[in-house]
This record gives structure tokens, C-alpha cells and sequence, in this order.
């Protein structure tokens, strides 16, 4: 995936924790990273979030094989 700035068709909107649980079926460790280190990690590499509804804030991501 990759940074977006803004959204657009094709973005795909996901929140910290979905992450966090999605990188946890790949690499399932509770002790290694928490859902703050997803969220300072994407914040780090460039990634933007969006509010899409009242208190829901979501990362903006782009599929870079597209």
C-alpha cells in the first residue's frame, strides 16, 4: 500500500485497529507493536486518515500494484 493525500475513487479506508488486527494474522505478537505503533508508523511512512463519520477517523491507502 501507499500514501494518499486525499481521497478519491479507489482508496481504501481502514482505521488503526482493523490494521493492527490484519497485521496480527501475519505477525501475531501483542508484545512486539500495539495499535499506537501501527498508527505512529503509518503517520511516520506518510500516510493521511480522513474523518468519515463522528468520532471515526480512517487511514487513506492505495494499492500500489495498481
Amino acid at each position: 500500500y501507499e500514501p494518499v493525500n486525499k481521497y478519491e475513487a479507489g482508496v481504501i479506508l481502514k482505521s488503526s485497529l482493523e490494521i493492527y488486527q490484519a497485521m496480527q494474522k501475519l505477525y501475531p505478537n501483542e508484545i512486539l507493536y500495539s495499535v499506537a505503533d501501527v498508527a505512529q508508523w503509518m503517520h511516520q511512512k506518510g500516510f493521511s486518515f480522513t474523518q468519515t463519520s463522528e468520532m471515526r477517523f480512517e487511514w487513506m491507502l492505495k494499492d500500489a500494484s495498481n
